[in-house]
């Protein structure tokens, strides 16, 4: 299976889906990362840094990197569109699309992963999740798009990160997307916390990043009777002759193994 995996900034993509990625990669499944902005506004920079933009985004993009080697990433399956993450976002709007519509004819994923269009954690995810869904649209229509010889592809399948719904979002009026989709990261989240930790220009320390970890991380999987899962949302329906067995959620299993230590 190939799977193509696209976040709006450089550590997205380890930060919302380090675990999955590792489960598919030692699975022997082929997965590609897209970071459609340069990531420099992603997190509030000092004054002094932002006299630096050039060199900061070099390392976050050297950082990610490094993440995505250590889940399994070969270099040669990321790919960096370097669009601008500010606010002026869409002046890149043509650029990201047809990029990504590209990305999409040249690797022909089975399946995609990219923010929800309606998410508002964060601007330039919802942005870049319906610029995807555009691409992805025009990746399977378009005869010679872009001037391109490429053949039309159709991904098959579509998901997005589904913990970036917050509660606060009721509060502006958003309808909150529950997660359909849970992959258990049990058995890589020392995986993930070694790749998140490379992420030094986003302050994370083995302290913070397991802190983050033990909250998050552990109360989905905690919700669902997992030690450690991450959650998407998934864009079509489960296609299924029959109901499908999902097994037991092992949660009274998970709540005794966690009551003694």
């Amino acid at each position: 299976m190939r799977l193509l995996f696209i976040g709006a900034h450089p550590a997205d993509i380890v930060d919302l889906a380090a675990g999955t990625i590792k489960r598919h990669i030692n699975a022997g499944d082929e997965v590609f990362t897209v970071a459609a902005t340069i990531g420099l506004y992603s997190h509030p920079l000092l004054q002094d840094e932002m006299d630096q933009e050039h060199d900061i985004f070099h390392a976050k993009e050297s950082e990610t990197s490094g993440a995505l080697d250590i889940l399994g990433v070969p270099i040669t399956d990321q790919f960096w569109i370097g669009a601008d993450d500010g606010l002026l976002i869409q002046d890149d709007r043509d650029k990201v699309i047809i990029e990504l519509a590209d990305i999409i004819r040249n690797w022909k994923p089975d399946v995609l992963i990219t923010h929800h269009p309606a998410e508002s954690h964060h601007p330039n995810h919802s942005v870049i999740g319906q610029w995807t869904m555009e691409a992805s649209v025009a990746a399977a229509r378009f005869i010679n798009w872009n001037y391109t010889e490429l053949p039309r592809h159709t991904v098959s399948n579509i998901f997005f990160y589904g913990y970036q719904f917050h509660p606060s979002m009721v509060k502006l009026g958003r309808n909150v997307v529950p997660p359909d989709v849970v992959v258990d990261i049990t058995e890589v989240i020392k995986n993930k916390a070694e790749a998140f930790m490379l992420m030094t220009s986003q302050y994370n320390t083995e302290k913070v990043v397991w802190s983050r970890l033990n909250s998050m991380e552990k109360e989905w999987g905690r919700q669902y009777g997992f030690e450690y899962a991450e959650t998407f949302i998934s864009y079509q329906p489960c296609r299924s002759k029959l109901l499908p067995d999902f097994g037991s959620s092992n949660f009274q299993e998970l709540l005794k193994k966690q009551a003694k230590g």
